[in-house]
């Protein structure tokens, strides 16, 4: 079984990979999906913006893709490896109905990384979760494997599980954060200050962003 999952993995990068910035660039410039402050332990956090990829009637396949390349772009500039591996996401369903939910798009972006990134989701929080579907998960949750199940945490408007990992100060407002709401820019991403890396994360994390220096010359070229 692990040589067959080994070998449709080689297969789905051969297929798929590499995906140009080029090619999502449009995408990528929207906001659907953006990289936007750190975690505690410097993990980069993936932002996925619902009401926004459901109101301009963006495709399950384009959020693919777009995840995909963001993912790769975590992988080769944002990570370390021995140091910071994993990303952290939050799936904003602010302001969007039940029946709006783009379920096959949202679960087609968990599947991706849950068999072509596995060891890449440290935790994904879905915030601002309308009540029904709070209900609906808790009996969903029950088909979920353990292993998965531990990374996904459904909120509503409660966010102190949220805190319990991020920083305000790597926050936007919308999330009780202190970093203004970001309405362009939105690639390249924007990482942690020099006195966030001291004051919050490890020794190992901040040598990570002593080697982020030299990235950001590829950032701004």
């Amino acid at each position: 079984k692990t040589l067959d999952n080994t070998l449709k993995y080689l297969e789905w990068r051969l297929t798929n990979l590499p995906v140009s910035e080029e090619s999502v660039a449009t995408l990528v410039s929207r906001g659907f999906m953006y990289f936007y402050g750190r975690d505690k332990r410097y993990r980069p956090i993936l932002h996925i913006q619902t009401k926004k990829i459901v109101t301009e009637e963006i495709s399950g396949e384009q959020m693919s893709k777009l995840c995909v390349f963001m993912t790769e772009f975590a992988i080769s500039k944002l990570l370390r490896p021995g140091k910071v591996e994993t990303i952290i996401i939050i799936v904003d369903l602010s302001d969007i109905g039940v029946t709006e939910i783009p379920v096959s798009t949202l679960k087609g972006i968990s599947n991706m990384l849950q068999i072509s990134y596995k060891a890449r989701l440290f935790k994904q929080f879905m915030v601002r979760t309308p009540f029904l579907v709070k209900g609906l998960w808790s009996v969903l949750k029950s088909f979920v494997n353990s292993f998965t199940l531990e990374k996904i945490k459904v909120l509503g408007d409660d966010l102190s599980e949220l805190y319990e990992h991020i920083e305000k100060s790597q926050l936007e407002k919308k999330y009780g954060g202190i970093k203004s709401n970001l309405q362009m820019d939105f690639f390249p991403p924007l990482f942690a200050q020099i006195s966030y890396a001291i004051l919050f994360c490890s020794q190992a994390a901040y040598g990570v962003w002593k080697s982020q220096i030299k990235q950001q010359e590829y950032l701004n070229h």
